[in-house]
Parts: C-alpha cells; structure tokens; sequence
C-alpha cells in the first residue's frame, strides 16, 4: 500500500526529507518552536541513517557497526525518540544487558549530553553517526565527544532542539557558520509549519504565550535572550544595535559595582538629549584587587571615551 508523503508530512518536513537525501551535508539541524515537527522528521531521518548504515557497514564487512543516541538523560531519549517510533510506527526496539539498542544491525549506542560524565558510555568507540535530541541542553564538551566519535567514512550527525540564548554554542558554532566545508544544514522551523496541528490549538496557544522570549522561542522559534534577562520584555531585535549606528556626541557615565569573592562589574553608559541610553561597554571580573587591576581598567575606559568620563559607585 502506497501512501502519498503529504499525507504524513509537513511541507517543512519534506524540505528537510529532500535535503537528507539530496545534500552533502555531515551536520543537519532543525531547530524552533514547539510542536513544529523537528522531532518527527528527525525520527524518521533516524531509522533512514540506520539503514543506510546497515548496507554500508556489510560492505565494509564490519559486523558490529555503531551508532550514537543521544539525548539529555535516559528519560527523554525514551519519550522523544523510542516512544515516539512506538506511537508513530508501532516499532519497539528493547534494550541488551548493556543498554544498547540493535537495529537493522546497528549497535545503537545512548548517551547522556547533560554533562560529560553521560557521555563517558561513548568514549573509545568509532561511530558511523549519531542523532542528538535537545541539542541546545547538551553540555559543549559532551557534544564535543559525539563529534569526535563520528569519524567512519560518510559518518553524519543529525540534531534537533528548541532554541535558546543567540550567544549559545550550537547557534554561533554551528548554525550561524555558513563555511561549505563545514557542511552544516540547518532549518528554522516555526508553530505554523506544523500545517497537522488542530487550528484552534494553534490559535489559543499562540494567545496564551507571554509576547516577547516566550512567544519568540515557543511560537516564532527565534533565539532570543531569556535566561538572565532582568526585564522579560526585553526584545534583542528592538532594543539591541550595532556600534555603526551608535549615535555621535553621547555624553559617558560609568557604574561601579564593586566586589572581590563576588564579582566586580562597571558598566558604561552613554546618553544623548534626547532622554536615550545606551550601554556601550562592561568590565567583569572576579577575585581582583582595587589596585592595580580596576584602576587600569577605569583608565582605560576614560581613554576610549574621554577625560571627562565620570564613574558612580557604590557605597562598600
């Protein structure tokens, strides 16, 4: 029985599909917003991984062939990935006394990127791939060591995640690099993409999301500053610009919050009459002494932005 592809996926989901089977990529990355299909495709894009990896290997006559699983923990590798296959294909792989999964004749090796102790089960082993769910929770080091491991011929690693902080590894790292021989592919999916979901669900999450991060993130699947923030309104691409638009003749100020086992930070401010202000520098240190250290610091910054810089500071 023949069923069409539109019927069971997305348009963004047979983009995706299209490039698995058509581009030269080693990374491929789908990220955005909740409920928008990432973790389905990549599903599916995992069993094709490992069939494709199952003839390779048999011409390589290697009869254990590996693949890496990863995920933030046990559990969501369980309800994300294998639950899924389950409710989705009715396909149930059980685990050997080791914790591996064997499919299509694939040693199915998982591993925890929450910190890099999870990933220690892959240390020492040569993969023909891996597939990471939430990505973006992964700690650096612990995806560092998948990367690593995937060093057969071919060998291609496939991610999803939520988006999280613009300045978080997997966005500056990876996405954000356009170098062809990086061969990094990577798609923005958003809540409409998943052209499935029931309407009115759609539009009463969408009304019920807090506008400004948690729309961005949840809804629009953008990377936008979160965890941190003072302000929960704050929105990068509004109150954010690049020094070649800073305004000329601002007028400098600088705060001092002073500290030694709790850090130090001065910040610097500039204002023009019109009532804007505009953090256009910060010095941030732990474990440093008045003098010499924030002294060469403060002078330095009345250097940058002249004699007259004037420095406010608390009273301890």
């Amino acid at each position: 029985m023949a069923i069409k592809v539109s019927k069971v996926l997305t348009p963004k989901q047979q983009w995706v599909l299209w490039s698995y089977r058509h581009s030269n990529w080693k990374y491929l990355i789908n990220y955005g917003a909740v409920r928008s299909g990432k973790t389905f495709i990549d599903n599916i894009l995992f069993l094709a991984e490992l069939q494709r990896i199952s003839i390779e290997a048999k011409k390589n006559k290697d009869k254990n062939p590996m693949y890496i699983l990863a995920g933030y923990s046990s559990n969501s590798i369980q309800n994300n990935v294998i639950g899924e296959l389950r409710n989705a294909f009715g396909f149930n792989p059980k685990t050997d006394r080791h914790g591996h999964y064997h499919i299509f004749g694939v040693d199915v090796v998982p591993a925890y990127t929450g910190n890099i102790r999870g990933a220690s089960a892959i240390r020492g082993l040569t993969a023909y791939g891996a597939y990471v769910n939430e990505t973006s929770l992964a700690t650096q080091e612990a995806f560092q060591e998948i990367v690593q491991r995937c060093s057969k011929p071919n060998a291609r690693i496939i991610c999803d995640t939520n988006p999280d902080n613009p300045q978080h590894w997997l966005k500056t790292d990876y996405i954000d690099n356009h170098d062809p021989k990086a061969k990094i592919e990577s798609f923005h999916f958003t809540l409409d993409d998943n052209t499935f979901l029931d309407p009115e669900y759609v539009q009463a999450l969408k009304h019920a999301t807090p506008k400004g991060m948690f729309y961005d993130r949840s809804i629009l699947g953008l990377w936008v500053t979160g965890e941190g923030a003072v302000y929960k309104d704050f929105d990068e691409r509004t109150m954010v610009i690049s020094r070649d638009t800073l305004p000329d003749n601002l007028t400098y100020t600088a705060g001092i919050d002073w500290g030694f086992d709790h850090p130090t930070a001065i910040e610097v401010i500039g204002h023009d009459k019109d009532g804007n202000y505009y953090l256009v520098d910060e010095a941030y240190a732990q474990f440093e002494q008045v003098n010499p250290h924030w002294i060469k610091v403060a002078q330095k910054f009345r250097d940058r932005y002249g004699p007259g810089l004037t420095f406010y500071a608390d009273t301890a």
